[in-house]
């Protein structure tokens, strides 16, 4: 469960690491409870993060994939940017998690 508290960012946020030898190619998400508005943020390394999509989500229980666009991903992040939200399931290129 994702939350937006005052002050508090890893509330909101949930932090995936990836292998960086490996690309990934889209991410998949299974809402829970759909997001007013959120982000999916990519890191190459050094802990700069790129926002790849900025949006919301519409529906719950159906999984939703998202392009990661990159070749080599060290992290991904899901940001929730407004309201709360909860995700059931992701999938990463065939990544089991």
């Amino acid at each position: 469960c994702l939350s937006r508290g005052l002050g508090d960012v890893y509330k909101r946020q949930l932090n995936i690491p990836m292998n960086a030898t490996g690309g990934a190619n889209n991410i998949g998400i299974r809402w829970k409870v759909p997001a007013e508005k959120f982000e999916i943020q990519v890191s190459a390394g050094g802990g700069q993060f790129l926002t790849i999509y900025n949006g919301f989500s519409e529906t719950a229980g159906e999984m939703i994939f998202y392009p990661l666009d990159k070749k080599v991903i060290s992290d991904i992040r899901i940001l929730l940017t407004q309201g709360s939200a909860s995700i059931s399931e992701i999938k990463i290129d065939g990544v089991k998690m």
